[in-house]
């Protein structure tokens, strides 16, 4: 159940006046919505002052912010794939489901009546290894269990041994295995203290590097490589859990203070004694060790190191006595996108690597004995990433005919002839059969909710998996959604999206709302649906507002001289385009140029705080949902990639620092923040909204106790929208 806190600040000398209001927003609580057509309910006057706007707990309990199924898996022989899917409604309820391509049909195979699927992972072609809260079984097509481990209440990070005779799993901060013949368990690692872990990610690793194994098997099952994590020596900082009252302490190293310690160790699991070795990987204990894997053919280690600065990436290569020697490194002055692991082809003779070695990122071609590399594709675009590699093909995500897309392309790698497997206008997100035959690809585009369909790769569709057919949100006719691009002041072209009204009356204009990111890694301005805003962005339009995006320089998709137009300052060429933007929209005849809003997530957050208080009588309100409000409090890994450490480039980091500038704040403002945000930390907008109340400025605040960076919980969404709505239409 959300709180809401509302916050008005006193002149610095007079006490701080808090007035809390306690709002019941829980859907199980709320009137039922009336029965009128679709966002209709506030158009025909039946406006809610107190409690949640109809409109937004319709779109956040229908189709229109429904996540379609993910997690997909391929069984080995490329001919069963299984997932999980929530019921709607009921997180509690997550099923498993298994789809045989070659029959082209899905169903059902597990339906536990008090237990939820946590987990799974294939054993074989028609086995699969199913953890729930409290036990691990066998699962066969044919819906046989076998009981493997009960009681599981504490196991993590489940595997099994590609012999299927072993299990794996961290428990209590150590790696276990489990001889399932002899039904034996054998622990690998003996770590005894706090903070520190064997077979585990770092929230910094996950986060900032997409690193998703702590452990993995050899391909003859008898070794396990694992990543051991030392975070005694980090700061430990305090967010709330979703009981109210509780907390948790977490490591959470601030930019230009200690990092993780990390190390690759190797373990035999068939000598009786399990003697771990240590690769000799680490250059010194700046260095990042995103990932490692085992090579597919030779049965050695390959890991990957980044530099602190993240200027510097190698690819290592280890011998059997696990001293490990770059086969191919690359450096930047600016930063180094990381390319991830190498994507090796079915036979292990070679191996792709998605790098940006020019303007572009390029699918790289390495011979896996020379490590000699050649350039499989070409040209002025962005190759978005690597799905799948055959011995003939590399499978991929790309936007050669518009950066606003992302379609799925393969490659050859003898001659580097392009075709397109699925170029479709919108987003498309492939998961690839082992052998690549088929592929399963969730498309959306703006005017279209994701749906998810299982693909040859001559683009046909073979079967819609999700189950929204026939629901699917489309937006209200009465509005457009249109792109369009501008110049930049520099001559560099930004692209825009405009959401409007469909008619627009003569002389008359309307309110402006700025949606925005400008951050690197992410483009707001694509054709693709947004579960979580495009919808309610038409329901502004759809309410007389017209709603605005522009991707800045330093946002990602354009190459590498757009994105690296952030370095060592994260935020200000970004600003310098959205006042372009701001420049190109009050020159629109339908633009009521004194009546422009700003709102931002995250970085967006930041970027609102920014545009605020380094403009004047520009903005008339903005909402700032989670924001970094100062560098030094962010996380070091993302932070130190753009802006390098407070110590290299202390004049920046000051310049950046929003809370110095609170003064400037004369627009109506509101800061949003889950207190469970284990991302950006809390702890930023508290320090802005001191900074504010002492200089003697009103804010508005929202705070949702033991929410996360996304505010993910549906009450929560739902009184967040409806806040955030009720405050643009009284001040905008």
């Amino acid at each position: 159940m959300p709180r809401q806190f509302t916050c008005y600040s006193a002149p610095m000398k007079t006490a701080l006046i808090w007035t809390i209001v306690l709002l019941a927003a829980a859907c199980s609580k709320a009137p039922p919505c009336p029965t009128v057509a679709p966002f209709q309910s506030l158009l025909n006057g039946n406006r809610v002052h107190n409690g949640v706007d109809p409109d937004i707990a319709r779109i956040f309990s229908g189709h229109a912010t429904e996540k379609p199924p993910a997690g997909f898996k391929w069984a080995p022989d490329s001919r069963t794939i299984a997932y999980l899917e929530t019921s709607p409604g009921n997180d509690d309820d997550t099923r498993l489901w298994v789809i045989d391509a070659v029959k082209r049909r899905k169903r059902p195979l597990f339906i536990g009546e008090s237990e939820t699927v946590a987990h799974f992972v294939w054993l074989d072609a028609g086995t699969l290894l199913v953890q729930t809260k409290d036990k691990v079984f066998t699962l066969t097509l044919d819906g046989e269990i076998r009981e493997v481990l009960s009681p599981a209440t504490d196991i993590e990070a489940l595997q099994a041994s590609p012999d299927g005779r072993y299990l794996s799993y961290r428990k209590q901060a150590n790696l276990f295995v489990y001889k399932i013949e002899d039904e034996a368990e054998m622990q690998l690692t003996h770590i005894e203290e706090s903070f520190m872990c064997a077979g585990c990610v770092s929230w910094l690793y996950e986060e900032e590097f997409e690193t998703e194994q702590g452990y993995g098997w050899s391909k003859d099952s008898t070794r396990l490589w694992f990543r051991e994590v030392d975070e005694r020596h980090v700061q430990k900082r305090t967010v709330d859990l979703e009981t109210i009252g509780e907390t948790k302490h977490i490591p959470y190293s601030k930019a230009g203070e200690s990092n993780p310690l990390v190390k690759i160790g190797v373990v035999d699991v068939t000598d009786g004694s399990h003697t771990i070795h240590y690769a000799d990987a680490v250059a010194d204990d700046d260095a990042y060790l995103p990932d490692a894997m085992w090579h597919p053919v030779r049965n050695t280690l390959i890991i990957t190191r980044l530099d602190r600065l993240q200027t510097r990436f190698d690819l290592l290569q280890c011998d059997e006595a696990l001293v490990c020697t770059p086969v191919f490194s690359h450096t930047d002055p600016r930063w180094v996108n990381y390319p991830g692991l190498p994507r090796f082809s079915l036979d292990g003779s070679g191996y792709a690597l998605n790098m940006e070695l020019g303007e572009y990122a390029h699918i790289h071609w390495f011979d896996s004995g020379t490590h000699e590399h050649r350039p499989l594709t070409k040209g002025s675009f962005q190759v978005r990433q690597i799905e799948a590699v055959t011995n003939d093909a590399v499978y991929f995500a790309a936007n050669p005919n518009d950066p606003l897309s992302l379609g799925l392309y393969k490659v050859s790698i003898s001659d580097g002839t392009m075709t397109a497997v699925n170029k479709t206008p919108g987003h498309h997100e492939a998961v690839y059969a082992p052998d690549a035959s088929l592929h399963l690809d969730t498309y959306s585009n703006i005017d279209a909710s994701p749906s998810v369909h299982l693909y040859d790769n001559s683009g046909h569709s073979l079967l819609r998996i999700d189950e929204t057919e026939g629901r699917d949100y489309r937006p209200p006719k009465e509005i457009v959604n249109e792109f369009s691009t501008i110049e930049s002041e520099h001559g560099d072209t930004l692209y825009i999206q405009v959401t409007r009204p469909d008619t627009t009356v003569k002389n008359k204009t309307y309110p402006v709302l700025v949606y925005v990111y400008g951050g690197p890694r992410y483009q707001a301005v694509m054709n693709r649906y947004n579960t979580t805003f495009t919808a309610w962005r038409n329901l502004m339009a759809q309410r007389g507002f017209v709603v605005f995006s522009l991707d800045n320089r330093g946002s990602a998709g354009r190459g590498r001289t757009f994105e690296t137009a952030a370095h060592r300052n994260l935020t200000a060429t970004a600003l310098e385009d959205q006042l372009t933007g701001i420049k190109w929209l009050k020159r629109q005849s339908y633009v009521a140029k004194d009546r422009i809003g700003i709102l931002g997530w995250s970085f967006g957050g930041t970027m609102t705080l920014t545009a605020l208080l380094h403009t004047e009588n520009l903005f008339r309100l903005g909402v700032a949902i989670a924001p970094v409000t100062d560098w030094r409090r962010y996380d070091t890994a993302y932070t130190e990639r753009y802006m390098q450490r407070p110590i290299d480039n202390s004049e920046n980091y000051l310049a950046t620092d929003l809370t110095r500038r609170a003064r400037e704040l004369t627009e109506h403002l509101m800061i949003v923040h889950g207190t469970g945000d284990d991302n950006v930390l809390p702890e930023n907008s508290m320090a802005m909204i001191d900074a504010i109340a002492r200089e003697g400025r009103q804010v508005d605040i929202r705070l949702y106790p033991g929410q996360p960076h996304s505010i993910s919980d549906r009450a929560s969404r739902v009184h967040l929208f409806s806040e955030i709505t009720r405050f643009i239409e009284q001040y905008l």
